[in-house]
């Protein structure tokens, strides 16, 4: 489906942007909505003074070193790109994801997590995308660590721990070793993203409609999911509110449910892209590391992985306020900025199973059959969604779209700094 949208550029010059949402469509009723002026997500909670200087001690701490380094590269550029990849053959990833923000024209750094015994053909394509990678070696965890047995196929993210963090689980430790990635490189003093791997890739420099670090009034941001107030349809079965069983489940027998109610309307906030500032992301990485060896000391099991994980445990801090500095940080509604997250929106509950692969809630440049944010105009640098996340629950049709579009993975750019 391809529609029109019509929105004011968000400015995060701006504390208070205008979304003005509007489309139409010649196949589905659309729903016109409009985000208020002065939309805003702050968390219904505020820090306690001892809480605030918790906060500080944390951020003061020293960072270690990170292992393993394979290869150190040198962009020009002052942004960087963060993420844990350590799969043993993963060259169509590694094409889907480097190949296109290289493509995109981005310059500035990548550093990915890799596993030790990564191919030479992908160590080399990795050198040539001038990449910094570190090797991750999978060892046991610490058995102080673990909640329970991780089953299934979360049993390889949240049963095993990288060598130099065994306190940490792969799904825990890998903001841990992005806090030490992008402490150990003095050239990433620009943007920052720490991002999921497997299923994001990119359609422009998902930097390029933020101003300057240095001009923007937040240095953290995270990416809502689709809710209430960006949804185009008005079906509740289609929007991803806090208020569900999975973080009601997850999250409760761990801290409780006295603060819930609070929050349980507001937006789920996605963990596998987190954009900030060198100054914001490294509060973002510590407070959330933090309260992961926090739980980790906690005699509740349920505060351990596999019970817990990142995704509600960095919900929860966040509507609990525990990341602080309220007027620098801000949350970005679904279909505007640099991320777009079609995962929810591909799944309806509506229809039997298979139910995924749906895209009633997705549009499509008409010019270049691109992926767009629902509400961002026409001379928006996110028109076109920079960072596309999620894709998996969208299989049925992406993988078709992928190959029409091969030109924003397979071409290999020749970069000009080399």
């Amino acid at each position: 489906t391809e529609r029109g949208s019509k929105k004011r550029e968000a400015n995060l010059g701006d504390p208070d942007p205008v979304s003005k949402l509007a489309s139409t469509s010649s196949t589905v009723t659309i729903q016109l909505k409009q985000i208020p002026d002065n939309y805003s997500n702050v968390p219904p909670f505020q820090l306690s003074n001892e809480e605030q200087k918790q906060m500080e001690q944390l951020l003061n701490e020293p960072v270690g070193e990170p292992n393993g380094l394979l290869h150190k590269a040198n962009p020009p550029g002052s942004n960087v790109v963060m993420g844990l990849a350590a799969y043993p053959k993963n060259m169509g990833c590694w094409k889907r994801l480097v190949g296109s923000l290289r493509n995109s024209g981005y310059d500035g750094h990548i550093i990915f997590g890799v596993h030790k015994e990564i191919p030479q053909d992908e160590q080399d394509y990795l050198k040539e995308m001038d990449v910094t990678s570190y090797i991750v070696d999978f060892v046991d965890c610490d058995s102080s660590v673990l909640g329970g047995e991780a089953k299934g196929g979360s049993a390889a993210v949240r049963g095993k721990c990288a060598k130099g963090i065994e306190k940490l689980n792969l799904e825990w430790g890998r903001y841990e070793m992005a806090r030490q990635w992008l402490n150990a490189c003095d050239t990433c003093t620009g943007w920052s993203l720490v991002m999921d791997t497997r299923d994001l890739f990119f359609q422009a420099d998902p930097f390029a409609s933020l101003p300057p670090p240095k001009e923007a009034k937040q240095d953290l941001l995270f990416i809502e999911e689709i809710a209430k107030h960006t949804s185009p349809l008005d079906d509740p079965k289609r929007w991803f509110k806090l208020g569900n069983a999975r973080f009601m489940s997850r999250v409760g027998p761990c801290y409780g449910r006295s603060t819930f109610k609070a929050y349980a309307e507001r937006p789920v906030l996605c963990s596998g892209t987190v954009i900030g500032t060198r100054r914001g992301m490294h509060r973002f990485l510590s407070v959330l590391v933090g309260e992961f060896y926090s739980n980790n000391q906690k005699k509740n099991k349920n505060c351990k992985s596999p019970g817990m994980t990142d995704q509600w445990n960095m919900n929860y801090l966040y509507y609990n306020g525990k990341f602080g500095e309220y007027g620098r940080t801000k949350t970005i509604p679904w279909g505007t900025g640099p991320v777009m997250t079609i995962g929810h929106p591909c799944i309806n509950k509506n229809i039997p199973n298979p139910n995924h692969s749906q895209k009633d809630m997705i549009v499509f440049d008409k010019e270049t059959g691109l992926i767009r944010n629902n509400w961002e105009t026409d001379d928006s640098k996110a028109r076109i969604a920079p960072v596309v996340h999620q894709f998996d629950r969208c299989h049925k049709w992406i993988h078709p779209w992928f190959s029409r579009h091969g030109d924003l993975f397979n071409t290999v750019p020749t970069l000009a700094w080399k």
